[in-house]
């Protein structure tokens, strides 16, 4: 069966001209590389590994292996991630072998995979080894900017430890699996509701959300796949076999049984410190090599049959000898930390150990929302402020056990103007929380309330247009998805969405542009009333992306609002229609537009 599809897509594939090619990898294909590199595996047939290069997106591995600035930004997530353990398929599978009469040099694809694994876990990742915000990748090491209720796809982590197992096997770096287990342990164990089984879509960075599950019979999304099989493979990546010697990636209380080696561990990390690890049975003497994690709070201590042994720390591991019948203890030191945000100096997670601890918020009005095709996210932030102020920040910062105090298996902040009561984030899928915290110093000051958006939309990416609640009427506009995602209109052509409104008092629309249209026409009109008519024009920014504000009264929104039934709801909306001229294009309305409700300090 996978031959025959595999066939058709291929001939399929191989038949396309340059236009074509193009346009299909314009759009979400995500790992059709990757698969058809796996059938020419299993076969042999040449013709599999023909059709997987189409798909191999050589413009995007170039701008990648440049590792430049913004190479990611707008980039769906979730679909560049499987592009990429394609690549190094094709290295794995081709480097170095006869292929169509020749000798295939694949290492450059090797290379581009490194690169993108450096850089979306040094630009791109939060404490919890988690991605992305609606979907997309941001700007480089924008994190903080961009918390909201929309952020880690879960679906990119499953990728992203395809693709750090793969990279670990053929390298042997211990920084692979420093990602794995984190990732595996705060976003993977963290997306399941252990009452349910239902998994999560996203998961909220932004203070005061909650995590929101799938539903067994009428929400099946691409998270809920990729969910189910991320709790068949709990252990897979936590030992590793080259030749005859073996190597721990993760400490988990787990057997296992390889070529004759029988190998048992017993770890309750983070609330234990030690791991012990029985050779139940081994033909002959062999290597151990003991990952020492990235989160060690010091150094390493190895007893061996009882006795304390030497614990030389290589590369991030300590080689042992052992042989049938011999018993390590391995004791990792477990501490607080703090994980901070590169576009944010003052904004910490707390972990403990290799876990990311999370504040318990409460349970009030867990009501969800829908966004984009049937994807529920929390309807509302439950949270004042993520400040919290301290007499002496540097020492928080310097010794933050001091100030969150363990509690059996809890943690108390303590020694700040508010305190929070923590757990371990991954144990957390009934109530709101708050990962991170702004840790100020001094007396509290006035600030803001937090301004969260009552709707988005993005236009141009098609499942959060067309669903429901914003049902996109579209007359001659283009949708493009390459770089980014927008929408325009052509000459004589509009495009126009329902947006959820407060009746509340004003609400205030936020669209994205573009400087390279500040020529082009645009005229915005909600209710039917225009908001604004002219050439777009932003003279104040050098950045090529900026938002304009447009404050929406209530008297014009009370004049337009209408209801409409949205998943079982009576919401408020009203129409917000963007259009060019009847001789030109409109200016590329680009990644989110945002309905605010205004509210006072």
């Amino acid at each position: 069966m996978a031959e025959k599809l595999g066939g058709w897509a291929a001939r399929r594939a191989l038949g396309w001209d340059a236009q074509t090619q193009k346009a299909v990898l314009a759009v979400e294909y995500g790992g059709m590389n990757d698969c058809l590199y796996e059938l020419y595996a299993h076969t042999g047939n040449a013709l599999y590994a023909r059709a997987a290069h189409v798909f191999d997106e050589e413009a995007l591995f170039d701008l990648i292996f440049t590792e430049g600035k913004d190479v990611l930004k707008d980039r769906h997530a979730n679909t560049t991630i499987p592009k990429i353990i394609g690549a190094f398929k094709r290295y794995c599978y081709l480097h170095g072998k006869k292929f169509d009469g020749e000798t295939v040099d694949a290492s450059r694809y090797l290379r581009v995979a490194e690169a993108f694994f450096r850089m979306v876990v040094a630009r791109h990742t939060y404490a919890t080894g988690g991605n992305s915000e609606w979907e997309h990748f941001g700007a480089d090491f924008i994190l903080d900017g961009e918390r909201t209720n929309c952020n880690c796809e879960t679906c990119n982590v499953y990728n992203m430890l395809k693709l750090a197992r793969l990279l670990f096997c053929e390298t042997g770096d211990k920084a692979y699996c420093d990602y794995y287990d984190n990732a595996f342990t705060n976003s993977i164990l963290s997306s399941q509701d252990p009452e349910t089984g239902m998994t999560t879509y996203f998961q909220p960075m932004a203070g005061g959300f909650f995590k929101v599950f799938s539903r067994p019979y009428d929400q099946f999304w691409c998270c809920t796949g990729s969910g189910m099989e991320n709790f068949t493979k709990a252990g897979d990546s936590a030992i590793y076999a080259c030749g005859t010697d073996f190597y721990i990636a993760q400490y988990l209380s787990m057997r296992m049984e390889h070529n004759g080696t029988v190998l048992c561990v017993e770890a309750g990390f983070p609330f234990s410190d030690t791991a012990v690890i029985r050779v139940g049975k081994a033909r002959a003497p062999f290597t151990l090599f003991l990952r020492v994690p990235d989160w060690a709070a010091g150094a390493p201590q190895l007893k061996k049959n009882g006795a304390a042994c030497e614990a030389a720390v290589r590369d991030g591991r300590i080689a042992v000898e052992v042989r049938a019948g011999d018993e390590l203890s391995l004791r990792i030191p477990v501490g607080v930390r703090l994980c901070g945000l590169p576009d944010a100096a003052d904004t910490f997670a707390f972990a403990y150990g290799g876990a990311v601890l999370s504040a318990d918020l409460g349970c009030e009005d867990m009501r969800v929302t829908e966004t984009g095709v049937g994807v529920s996210i929390p309807a509302r932030r439950i949270m004042s402020s993520e400040r919290v102020y301290f007499p002496d920040v540097q020492d928080v910062l310097s010794h933050p056990a001091r100030y969150l105090v363990r509690r059996g298996d809890t943690f108390e902040l303590t020694g700040g103007d508010v305190g929070y009561r923590f757990g371990l984030h991954y144990r957390r899928y009934r109530e709101r929380y708050a990962i991170y915290f702004k840790l100020r110093e001094g007396e509290r000051e006035p600030e803001r309330v937090l301004r969260e958006p009552i709707d988005t939309v993005q236009p141009g990416y098609g499942q959060y247009e067309t669903d429901e609640l914003h049902a996109l009427r579209e007359a001659h506009s283009v949708s493009v998805t390459a770089d980014g995602t927008c929408r325009y209109a052509k000459a004589g052509g509009a495009f126009e969405y329902d947006m959820r409104v407060s009746l509340a008092g004003d609400n205030t629309l936020s669209v994205g542009l573009l400087r390279a249209d500040n020529h082009k026409p645009l005229t915005i009109e909600v209710g039917g009333e225009t908001v604004f008519e002219g050439h777009v024009l932003d003279t104040m920014s050098d950045e090529p992306f900026y938002r304009r504000e447009f404050l929406l009264p209530a008297a014009l929104v009370k004049a337009h609002v209408r209801y409409k039934t949205v998943n079982g709801e009576s919401v408020p909306v009203i129409g917000v229609r963007f259009s060019g001229t009847e001789t030109e294009e409109s200016a590329r309305i680009c990644e989110f537009i945002y309905m605010y409700e205004e509210k006072q300090p």
